[in-house]
């Protein structure tokens, strides 16, 4: 959206650039015993349309979660440091969700396990409280699938799935990070222009890694969660009642174009059903400074959209309203 492109404090200034990747993967997904509890950094999987699948958090401090660090476009997605476009969340522009009807594949993770939207085969959208700990369950055939949904961790939360030594990815991504540990991460918010600088700030040797690629005859990638159990991060998530909007769908017969979404908001010929759910929510321990610079706090999404769609409109304007209006992150984070 337009106010999505233009450089306010919090939002995304990185550029859009084609990067090419290749994900080599286990045709039949071979099941490990226990799930792997570290998602590495980057992407951890790739949408039918070609975009990188990230995990829940950004790569700072305090492991917020991504609503609350920055902004995402109408696809629920945005570009990373060097470039690279993806996503966090389910993204409607991969494929429109038709009320009720079970969703087609979605994508495929690192692991091999396909990712579907979030209808199940029964016609019922799901949140994370339907789903294990992965953000997956077996369908009525016995086939294990993760399901992308609108609460956290929107994608995976751990891999079921054993992954290969020429996955693609580099090793040295392969690290316990967030939720459990943040200490390889800048302490400051990205400046994506200034890549060498950003790329100093990350000490990767601040953690170990999770993973070794080492055996190359059986293919299949040495992982273990590799945490630092003295590591205090001074955070916990906890699962909180909270009222949320599902995923806009298309009534089964009607035409609601490429995308339930607009730069106005839900298009009128679409459903959104809200439920509450068991939100997993970040909470500050006690004695971490969890307080913001931010004037206002985070502005209401919709309520940006909505605003900047009027014309006339200016971006001052519109963040002032749209702050004031009360909808703000749960938790906010002072960078020092």
């Amino acid at each position: 959206s337009k106010w999505y492109q233009r450089r306010v404090r919090g939002g995304n200034p990185n550029d859009l650039l084609e990067i090419r990747s290749t994900m080599t993967i286990f045709a039949t997904p071979i099941m490990r015993e226990e799930p792997l509890l570290c998602i590495p950094m980057g992407y951890i999987g790739i949408a039918t349309s070609g975009v990188a699948i990230d995990g829940w958090f950004p790569a700072e401090k305090g492991c917020p979660e991504v609503l609350e660090f920055e902004e995402l476009d109408i696809c629920e997605g945005h570009p990373s440091p060097n470039g690279q476009y993806h996503y966090h969340h389910y993204s409607p522009c991969v494929q429109m969700p038709t009320c009720k009807i079970p969703s087609t594949i979605w994508g495929v993770a690192l692991d091999g396990i396909p990712i579907y939207g979030p209808i199940d085969e029964n016609g019922r959208q799901l949140t994370k409280q339907d789903l294990d700990e992965c953000g997956g369950k077996y369908d009525s055939g016995g086939r294990y699938k993760y399901h992308m949904t609108v609460d956290p961790p929107f994608s995976l939360g751990c891999f079921r799935g054993e992954i290969r030594t020429d996955v693609g990815k580099e090793e040295k991504t392969f690290i316990c990070a967030c939720p459990f540990d943040d200490q390889s991460f800048n302490r400051k918010p990205p400046r994506p222009r200034s890549m060498s600088k950003r790329q100093a700030e990350f000490d990767e040797n601040l953690t170990k890694q999770t993973c070794s690629f080492e055996d190359k005859e059986s293919k299949i990638a040495a992982c273990s969660d590799n945490m630092d159990k003295s590591y205090d991060i001074g955070y916990t998530w906890e699962q909180r009642s909270k009222v949320i909007k599902l995923a806009p769908c298309c009534p089964e017969g009607v035409d609601c174009g490429a995308s339930c979404k607009s730069e106005a908001g839900i298009k009128s010929e679409c459903y959104q059903e809200e439920r509450t759910v068991q939100y997993r929510t970040r909470i500050a321990k006690e004695g971490t400074d969890d307080s913001s610079d931010d004037k206002g706090g985070r502005p209401d999404r919709e309520c940006m959209d909505a605003c900047m769609a009027k014309a006339g409109s200016s971006l001052d304007e519109c963040h002032k309203g749209c702050s004031e209006k009360g909808t703000h992150r749960q938790t906010q984070v002072k960078w020092t």
